[in-house]
């Protein structure tokens, strides 16, 4: 019994991921708007004329940044008991119990990439992989630990 339930939690978090990353939404559809000017008009230059710098943000990126405080809210709190126990249940207990250790320096990590222009999925797992490997977790758990974070933001904060 005890094979057959090991067997059945390794077939199911690879089969449970690939269901959801084949119903995904293309990254496509949430591009950032480029402006494109089709015809340019010509204007008289004014001297001591303050322009503001106007930059525009994708979708995505607005909700990645706003998922990445959220998470890192919800470690700082130890409200992510129930992804913990998630990870525990299809994971590793050793994932878990890293994430539980290093919270709060996961937290950090997340503030600060949330404050990056660029965001994406990957800086995400990248950063929190080197900050645990940095801080002395072995490579393959930081590694595991920042694709479950990162996952965790794209499939349930986002």
């Amino acid at each position: 019994m005890k094979l057959s339930m090991k067997l059945f939690k390794r077939i199911l978090s690879p089969v449970l991921a690939l269901s959801v990353l084949a119903v995904a939404v293309p990254t496509s559809v949430f591009a950032a708007e480029t402006n494109t000017v089709s015809q340019l008009t010509p204007s008289v230059a004014k001297v001591n004329t303050v322009s503001p710098k106007v930059e525009t943000q994708g979708i995505k990126t607005a909700a990645l940044k706003k998922a990445v405080l959220t998470l890192a809210d919800m470690l700082e709190s130890q409200a992510i008991k129930k992804l913990l126990d998630f990870v525990e249940d299809y994971g590793s207990k050793k994932i878990a119990d890293t994430i539980r250790e290093y919270a709060d320096n996961i937290a950090d990590t997340l503030r600060t990439i949330a404050s990056w222009k660029d965001l994406s999925i990957q800086i995400i797992q990248d950063q929190v992989s080197g900050t645990l490997y940095d801080l002395g977790v072995p490579l393959s758990t930081a590694r595991q630990v920042g694709w479950i974070i990162s996952k965790f933001v794209d499939w349930v904060l986002l």
